[in-house]
């Protein structure tokens, strides 16, 4: 049986989810520089839609990193693993959609 060689796939799929995790802290960071800022205007909507982002972005991330572990780790070297979509992957279009959903609407 031919070896199946994924270096370039896996290994730019990890960059990418590396590069992802090191823009998620930046937004941590964009986040609490504006919670500083704006600490003494009450509760607004822009900042329940903050909250509401971040948290969409974490989950993103928690998602992303799950399917990226499934592949790489818990199914490393099992090519069979490749034809099936792991529930996180699943998950992650969801949320993706309603990111994209809360940046659009929001006034």
């Amino acid at each position: 049986m031919a070896q199946l060689d994924l270096n370039n796939t896996f290994g730019m799929l990890y960059i990418g989810t590396a590069i992802g995790a090191i823009f998620f802290g930046l937004s941590i960071v964009q986040a609490f520089l504006y919670f500083q800022t704006h600490k003494d205007s009450g509760i607004t909507f822009y900042k329940l839609t903050v909250y509401w982002l971040l948290f969409l972005d974490a989950l993103h991330v928690v998602f992303v990193n799950d399917a990226i572990y499934y592949y790489l780790v818990t199914n490393y070297a099992n090519s069979l693993a490749l034809l099936e979509i792991v529930w996180s992957f699943k998950a992650q279009t969801i949320i993706d959609a309603l990111i994209v959903i809360s940046e659009f609407t929001s006034p």
